[in-house]
């Protein structure tokens, strides 16, 4: 997108954004002294002050050159490492003793988690049992995994714990 379409466009979206505030305010004094003149002026500024950082943010696989943005999808979802997410749920457990009833059960809810390809019939049933609200067919894992472990009562909430640390790493 040239530099001049970009003003054009930042100017558009300037214009409108003053429009919808005026439309949900009563109090435009401020407004009624905004010009034309200040409104392109303020978008050139805005382009030319910010073309080093479209230029890095361009390198995002989430960029949209049409709209000039990072543009998040909260529905994108990545297939995590499987072998992290063991290893993160045997960091989180080590510390806690189950007996050997437990130990299974919570074994047959972690299978959930193992691999998109194993059927989670059997893992959704322990999972409801063991704690039945964190199970949704829509929810992200990670809540239900968290849902489990508050169950379980292995959760610290404490600022800087262990399981905070071990919990926010990522897992791809």
């Amino acid at each position: 997108m040239s530099s001049g379409e970009l003003v054009a466009m930042t100017i558009r979206n300037i214009s409108n954004a003053l429009h919808d505030y005026r439309a949900h305010t009563s109090h435009t004094s401020v407004l009624d002294n905004v010009s034309d003149r200040f409104i392109e002026r303020l978008a050139i500024g805005s382009i030319t002050a910010k073309h080093d950082l479209r230029e890095v943010l361009r390198i995002a696989p989430i960029w949209d050159e049409e709209l000039q943005a990072l543009v998040i999808n909260g529905t994108r979802t990545h297939d995590p490492d499987f072998g992290k997410v063991n290893r993160l749920m045997r960091d989180i457990f080590s510390g806690h003793r189950f007996d050997c009833e437990m130990q299974d059960t919570v074994y047959r809810a972690m299978r959930f988690f193992d691999s998109p390809d194993l059927d989670p019939t059997d893992s959704i049933a322990v999972i409801k049992e063991l704690a039945p609200k964190p199970y949704r067919s829509n929810k992200k894992k990670s809540r239900v995994f968290k849902s489990i472990c508050d169950a379980l009562g292995v959760t610290d909430e404490t600022r800087g714990s262990e399981f905070q640390r071990l919990f926010v790493r990522p897992i791809r």
